[in-house]
């Protein structure tokens, strides 16, 4: 019953709107043409100002009393309002222009709707502003008029069109909504009826088989979005489960209904749907969770573990809810190596600090105490210049060393490869420790082709051998072996620098790359050693694309060896 009195309501309300509609046609057509009438006689009346003047030429002869153009006849009338010419226009005239004029004293007009015309009429006045005569426009084909016409004649048309067609379409929609009704209601009665063959009653009726046809297009766009969606719960699935960041959701019960492998594996679980007081971590864990459900709140926290080995984990939690459910969303990450890398840093900066510090601090006294006056005295001063000379040399050393480990392998495309002989190159850095390794009786050996070329970017490739070289020579024992070795493969290049010194140990060997690490600490600054060259040694490597390993043992030696990939010939 309420869908039929919708049905009554529309129909209703869509005649009402025609009615209205054609209403306001017949309402506005004579004010529009009234508008239009008007503006026709002001452009009359502008039309016959210039020829009130030409009255006297007129009552002289030398103007006719009656001037025709196509679009109007223009009519000079005495006081009486007869022309000298015998017009027959005049004669039509109904002289109610003249009629309104007595009152307007303007001018004056009347349209005669049978014949549709127009008349304007306005008065002529001597010097003595008497009236002498009149003037008047008889116009029988009004433009604006015509052209109005056919407006009115078209927007009737279509109005009418307009109005059958709304009306036929209701009328049709009507009856194909109920005839519509009537199938889906006949086709869910023999559904009811005979569930068995459903197929055949759906496609029953050739007329709705496309509405039918997209109700199945429907079903199957229905069955492909849910598959659809499927497949994106697995690739969330497969994201969570490949995060590094550890991720789970607690629900009202207190249960995990989501944990990927990485907060299993942080949190000590075997599975989902586990108590979270299950999960072996930390007091902390635990009471963060319980803080959460009871004060509803979001919760930041580090957590720190030391069984079964020490580490430090970043722990949010995130209270979560609806009118009816509530639940925690967390993420726990760990921060451990984070950490040691802030450390590494905080340590590289004050051992940056007390690098610079010293020489500089060394320099400034020797030149205090020069200033002094112990300049005046000879030997005092060359001592002390040469030891000055040192720390600035020792200074220059550091700071070229650090501004190498800032070098980030991003000036590769503004660098150019060279060929490099390694024989001869390896040769050339050995001359440059001849002095020490005389002074050490070192015994040196390079042993590989001489007629090795590898082209690679010589600002990366020459401090790695330089610094290796250098500790070599440095840290060996007197009358002790340095062997370099080198080799070519299909794939690679080879380069290993072995020497005969005090040897490195397990747990130093852990940190010799770290910046400013140095295994005798004494030593290496009696040597003039930053602490810095294994560093740009493993950093040079690596911007390479190289690989760096090392073997020592206390007392006995140490090896480095390097790989650099060589480039695939180009096509």
């Amino acid at each position: 019953m309420s869908k039929t009195k919708r049905v009554q309501r529309s129909f209703l309300l869509l005649f009402l709107s025609v009615v209205l509609f054609w209403g306001s046609l017949f309402l506005l057509r004579p004010f529009i043409y009234h508008k239009a009438l008007e503006s026709q006689v002001q452009t009359l009346s502008e039309t016959m100002t210039p020829w009130q003047k030409e009255w006297k030429k007129v009552q002289q002869g030398l103007l006719p009393a009656t001037i025709k153009n196509k679009e109007m006849t223009l009519l000079f009338l005495d006081k009486n309002r007869k022309s000298k010419d015998n017009n027959a226009d005049l004669a039509n005239s109904s002289q109610k222009e003249f009629t309104a004029l007595s009152h307007q004293q303007k001018v004056g007009y009347h349209y005669d709707t049978k014949n549709k015309t127009l008349f304007v009429a306005k008065p002529i006045y001597n010097q003595k502003q008497q009236k002498v005569g009149y003037i008047e426009v008889i116009q029988k084909k009004i433009p604006s008029f015509h052209l109005l016409d056919q407006i009115f004649h078209w927007l009737f048309f279509f109005a009418t069109l307009f109005t059958v067609i709304v009306f036929y379409l209701f009328y049709y929609h009507k009856k194909k909504r109920e005839e519509l009704l009537s199938t889906i209601h006949q086709w869910i009665q023999k559904i009811k009826e005979e569930p068995t063959k459903q197929p055949s009653l759906f496609y029953r009726y050739s007329e709705w088989t496309p509405l039918f046809q997209d109700i199945e297009t429907l079903s199957s766009s229905w069955q492909e979005e849910r598959k659809k969606a499927d497949a994106e719960a697995i690739q969330f699935s497969s994201l969570i489960d490949d995060l590094q960041v550890g991720v789970f959701v607690l629900d009202a019960k207190q249960r995990f209904t989501l944990i990927n492998p990485r907060g299993k594996s942080l949190l000590h679980l075997q599975k989902k749907n586990q108590h979270y007081l299950e999960a072996q971590v930390n007091p902390d864990f635990i009471r963060s969770v319980e803080q959460c459900y009871q004060k509803q709140k979001d919760i930041q926290k580090e957590i720190h573990i030391f069984q079964p080995q020490e580490q430090i984990l970043h722990l949010s939690l995130r209270y979560l809810s609806n009118q009816e459910h509530y639940w925690i969303l967390g993420t726990i990450y760990d921060l451990t190596d984070l950490k040691k890398v802030e450390l590494m840093q905080e340590d590289f900066i004050s051992n940056v600090s007390h690098e610079l510090k010293t020489p500089v601090t060394s320099i400034i006294g020797f030149i205090e105490t020069l200033l002094d006056g112990a300049y005046l005295e000879p030997d005092i001063t060359k001592e002390f210049l040469t030891i000055m000379e040192k720390d600035a040399q020792r200074l220059k050393q550091l700071i070229q060393e650090i501004i190498q480990l800032s070098r980030s392998g991003n000036e590769l495309k503004n660098e150019t490869k060279v060929p490099v002989h390694l024989s001869s190159f390896i040769e050339h850095l050995l001359e440059r420790y001849q002095r020490q390794i005389d002074e050490k009786h070192l015994q040196v050996s390079v042993q590989g082709d001489s007629t090795i070329e590898w082209s690679t970017y010589l600002y990366y490739f020459e401090p790695i051998l330089k610094n290796l070289i250098e500790n070599a020579v440095m840290y060996n024992k007197e009358y002790g072996k340095i062997e370099i070795q080198f080799k070519e493969t299909a794939k690679a290049i080879k380069i290993s620098v072995a020497d005969t010194g005090i040897g490195i140990s397990h747990q130093d060997q852990q940190r010799i790359f770290e910046r400013f690490y140095r295994v005798d600490k004494a030593r290496s600054r009696n040597s003039g050693g930053t602490g810095l060259g294994l560093s740009i040694v493993r950093h040079y490597t690596e911007i390479l694309k190289g690989t760096l390993t090392v073997k020592s043992q206390i007392g006995v030696g140490t090896t480095f060896s390097l790989t650099f990939p060589k480039e695939k010939a180009s096509s």
